[in-house]
């Protein structure tokens, strides 16, 4: 069948997702993430992923009985903590093409921004030689100055390559169960044909955009760039649009001294204060004379008259009191998570627990 284009983009801060994914039917999509809004799965104290947690590998050696049902030649397998403008058909076609049993996408990024996330050297034809997560490159030797390829997590496997690396790890009681740390390794000890392809825009054939948002200051950086004057995801890009349904909902409304400035506010919202520089999901609600500056509201928000939120993150459904402050540098800011670099995660607390809990730092 003739290659027909696959590409995607995401955006969870503001409450829509763009996702367009066209591929042949000889290939499959599958997503994992970890978890809801912005966070890593879970982790045990010795960085293992905790019992709770599922993985993507797990999530895929759990469902091998639907992937033998569509018997697809290929798997394209995405991570869902990343936000990209990638055109996956373009991975494909230079996996076959090259004849390999997997195949990845790269970015050369500096070392400390690799998170982790894992790095990688290839040969002069772009065959991957090692494959390792952040911590154990650190280990070996990398200097945080240092510039390194860094796996984005999409990855195309051939199928039965893929499905005999997954029962191989399944078995195995000390795997983490993780596409990084576990499965891509287990790929180059095989022995297996394991190609990495650098990130290109598909539209200008630079380097491509792709942010991880996994992490709060991530996923908060991801949004605040939605708002530069020429942003490089542009979201009202008439060659990239929207394919997701989105609910059908009034207009933005702005009502007595209610202005934005510098902002996305979607559909359904109502302001009577003032926003700045600010992401405003679906159905949200500011009050007179509140100020929200650099953040990033989630959807269905009710904020009350008189409220200041600076650089923070407010998860869906919170009602916010009238004169709450929300701010890293305030000592009035209810107790909340605050990232490394002073970024408020506020949410409701869990049914059960009181809001009065001690305030939480980043460790």
């Amino acid at each position: 069948m003739r290659s027909r284009t696959a590409r995607t983009r995401e955006s969870g801060g503001s409450g829509w997702r763009r996702s367009t994914r066209r591929t042949r039917s000889s290939s499959t999509c599958a997503t994992g993430g970890a978890g809801c809004g912005p966070g890593r799965a879970s982790r045990s104290s010795c960085g293992r992923p905790s019992a709770a947690a599922t993985t993507i590998a797990d999530t895929a050696y759990q469902n091998i009985h639907v992937i033998r049902e569509h018997a697809p030649t290929e798997l394209l397998v995405l991570a869902g903590n990343h936000l990209c403008r990638m055109n996956y058909a373009r991975l494909i076609d230079e996996h076959r093409r090259r004849n390999a049993d997997v195949t990845l996408a790269y970015m050369e990024l500096p070392f400390a921004d690799a998170g982790q996330s894992g790095v990688l050297s290839t040969d002069t034809d772009h065959w991957v030689r090692t494959f390792a997560e952040k911590p154990l490159a650190a280990a070996n030797g990398h200097g945080a100055a240092e510039r390194a390829l860094v796996s984005l997590g999409v990855y195309v496997f051939d199928t039965n390559s893929l499905i005999d690396l997954l029962r191989q790890d399944a078995s195995d009681p000390g795997s983490w169960h993780d596409f990084g740390h576990d499965i891509l390794p287990a790929a180059l000890a095989a022995g297996l044909r394991v190609l990495g392809l650098p990130f290109r825009d598909a539209a200008t054939d630079d380097a491509g955009y792709c942010r991880d948002v996994s992490t709060v200051d991530g996923y908060w950086l991801a949004n605040m760039e939605l708002l530069a004057e020429r942003p490089r995801l542009d979201l009202h890009d008439p060659a990239w649009p929207i394919w997701t349904p989105l609910s059908q909902l009034p207009p933005a409304r702005f009502s007595g001294r209610g202005v934005a400035r510098e902002s996305i506010v979607c559909a359904g919202c109502e302001i009577f204060g003032e926003v700045r520089h600010s992401v405003l999901s679906v159905g949200c609600e500011v009050g007179a004379h509140t100020v929200i500056e650099d953040s990033v509201i989630l959807p269905n928000v009710r904020i009350g008259r008189g409220c200041r939120i600076r650089r923070a993150i407010v998860d869906a459904e919170c009602a916010i009191p009238d004169g709450t402050v929300i701010d890293a540098e305030s000592p009035l800011t209810p107790p909340s998570y605050v990232s490394p670099s002073g970024i408020v995660l506020f949410a409701l607390p869990p049914a059960g627990e009181s809001g009065d809990s001690a305030r939480r730092q980043a460790p």
